[in-house]
């Protein structure tokens, strides 16, 4: 789970045929999760390119409760 945020891969994981086999095992609410944590981790920096980081992954999670609406509550 953590490979696909440290190498960006998270577009990859909404591709269904790409999540089936690479990332069969990666529960999207602890992914979810993940990504809103280091979201709000990125907003209370003081460093722009951190606070734009967290913005992007706020959006990520988004679209992961997005694709998956039942499994991140």
């Amino acid at each position: 789970m953590t490979s696909i945020v440290m190498s960006d891969s998270v577009t990859d994981y909404l591709v269904p045929s790409l999540r089936q086999t690479t990332y069969a095992t990666v529960k999207p609410k602890k992914l979810a999760a993940l990504l809103e944590k280091l979201a709000r981790y990125g907003a209370s920096c003081r460093d722009r390119a951190l606070r734009e980081r967290g913005e992007k992954r706020r959006k990520e999670a988004e679209a992961v409760d997005r694709l998956f609406p039942g499994e991140s509550r």
